[in-house]
């Protein structure tokens, strides 16, 4: 798939043991190419926002968290501005960055330390309600 990927947006086939290389030996350059690249993009003008997380197995069959929040334009435009593998939404919610406007989002992020953060950095929060919550919005 990365293979596909660099060869539709870059025009060449970039192999995947490079991919790896720069993974592994210059990752923190590649973090950091992104976070700029994230902070760049949070400057496009957006109709709303969105948080979503999705579980990924790695070889060893560990289990991971992929949280991610993209800004919306026009209904199909999708800005990726904030990822990060972690199992807490209040430690991701915490690196989004400032905005305005809604921010839609599942019942994983109902929870008030994330509807709080969320809010404190400038949001409306529409999260659906959680399974679990028997009172509403924003149970513990």
């Amino acid at each position: 798939m990365l293979r596909a990927f660099s060869l539709a947006y870059f025009g060449v086939r970039v192999p995947k043991s490079t991919l790896h290389y720069w993974e592994m030996r210059h990752g923190d350059i590649v973090e950091e190419v992104l976070r700029l690249l994230f902070r760049l993009l949070s400057l496009i003008e957006y109709d709303y926002s969105i948080v979503d997380s999705t579980k990924l197995t790695d070889w060893l069959r560990g289990l991971h968290e992929l949280f991610i929040n993209v800004r919306v334009r026009g209904g199909s435009m999708l800005f990726p501005l904030h990822a990060q593998l972690t199992d807490s939404e209040v430690d991701f919610t915490r690196g989004i960055p400032d905005g305005v406007g809604f921010m839609l989002g599942d019942g994983a992020f109902d929870a008030k330390p994330v509807l709080n953060t969320i809010a404190s950095k400038g949001y409306i929060p529409i999260i659906r309600r959680g399974i679990t919550s028997q009172g509403g919005m924003g149970q513990e």
